[in-house]
């Protein structure tokens, strides 16, 4: 827990910023009292009952020189008018600095700037034991399948729910979480957390991951992507696996769900074993069925083989099956399909076991501007709550 002391000078402001901060991270306990009120008891910033201290009274005021001049300066943060330097460059600065964040950011940005500067001033790293952290895999079998949709679908149904505490980490070589979610021009990149984990590993800067990460209004967390390619895309094995111990040791989330590339290089193959659930994503058309019975097989033979029980198979964008019954009946001239699979793979008359079926509606989806939104409520939410059930039952089994 992150003792938090915030000194306003203006009280309706501070007020709200601290409903704000307690009611969006509940790791922090947060106290509020007035500028004035401290420097007529400055015994208050002495305190050991607060890790750091928080206010909006300004670079140039009293209470800002006060903090200066005590040992307590690189435990404090100034509310700036102006919009300072980002946090992790202000690092460099001399110890006569005291930290800046912009007042009127939004409070995402805030609170993981202050995770920020208290993963940097404190060189803690705070772990929840009572947290175990599972891997959970999205992988279509081809591009076009749905699969971003069906994996952010999926992840917002965990959080706001079930009350899960969830990642989302894209693997595609080029993400797509920025039509889904919106980074502020501020955020860090997840280049920048990668060059912290893996360049400064003994200063604990990134052992707080809020202070790298932006959560969405359904409480799912993301890292915010770089331009162009993928940075995951270019760890080593080696790199992958130190990476995701870090993020399950960190005890911060129920799960972390991975969007994955539709490959199979060594790097991806390495994290499909990892995950303890692997949805497999396909469409309702017989090619990308033939596909999903292929992969399917293919990584229950691999070099290290994906268990049976940890394989959930959905199929994204049903129509009722009229497509692949359509395209039966024009090249066998036959009506009746009681099993689709005979068409797919004639040396094998089962069916797809255990199929999560996804109805197409369009009216779940729609743009604003550039995003795209989801409405896990309708239609598309009814496939994703039944999808989000199976992947709660593994806790049970």
């Amino acid at each position: 827990m992150v003792r938090l002391f915030i000194a306003y000078n203006e009280r309706e402001y501070g007020l709200a910023l601290a409903r704000a901060i307690s009611g969006i991270h509940k790791g922090f306990d947060v106290h509020i009292l007035s500028c004035n009120s401290v420097l007529e008891n400055d015994s208050i910033l002495f305190s050991e009952q607060w890790d750091f201290l928080l206010t909006d009274c300004g670079l140039d005021s009293l209470f800002a020189d006060r903090l200066r001049n005590h040992s307590i300066k690189r435990r404090s943060v100034i509310l700036t008018e102006t919009i300072p330097e980002m946090t992790s460059k202000q690092i460099d600065e001399d110890d006569s600095g005291l930290w800046q964040i912009y007042k009127y950011a939004p409070v995402s940005e805030i609170l993981s700037d202050l995770n920020f500067v208290f993963a940097y001033i404190t060189d803690k790293k705070i772990v929840n034991p009572y947290l175990k952290t599972s891997l959970i895999g999205v992988l279509g079998v081809s591009g076009g399948v749905g699969t971003s949709s069906v994996a952010m679908g999926l992840a917002r149904e965990l959080s706001r729910y079930h009350d899960k505490k969830i990642l989302y980490l894209s693997f595609e070589e080029l993400p797509a979480t920025e039509l889904y979610v919106t980074f502020g021009s501020r955020c860090r990149k997840i280049s920048e957390f990668l060059y912290y984990l893996f360049e400064k590993k003994d200063d604990e800067i990134c052992s707080h991951l809020e202070g790298f990460t932006t959560t969405d209004h359904f409480g799912v967390g993301f890292f915010c992507p770089s331009r162009g390619r993928n940075d995951l895309r270019s760890l080593t094995k080696d790199d992958l696996a130190y990476f995701v111990k870090y993020l399950t040791d960190s005890c911060r989330y129920d799960y972390i769900l991975i969007d994955f590339n539709h490959d199979l290089s060594p790097e991806t193959w390495q994290m499909l074993t990892y995950c303890t659930r692997l949805v497999m994503v396909h469409k309702n058309d017989p090619v990308s069925i033939q596909k999903h019975r292929k992969l399917a097989d293919f990584l229950r033979k691999g070099a290290v083989p994906i268990a049976e029980e940890t394989l959930i198979n959905v199929r994204n964008f049903n129509d009722g099956g009229s497509q692949i019954h359509e395209t039966i009946r024009n090249r066998t001239g036959q009506g009746n399909f009681e099993n689709e699979s005979e068409y797919v793979d004639g040396n094998d008359s089962s069916c797809i076991q255990n199929l999560i079926v996804i109805d197409a509606d369009e009216n779940s989806f729609s743009y604003h501007g550039e995003q795209l939104n989801i409405d896990i409520s309708q239609t598309f939410g009814i496939g994703i709550k039944h999808l989000a059930e199976t992947v709660l039952l593994a806790e049970f089994n």
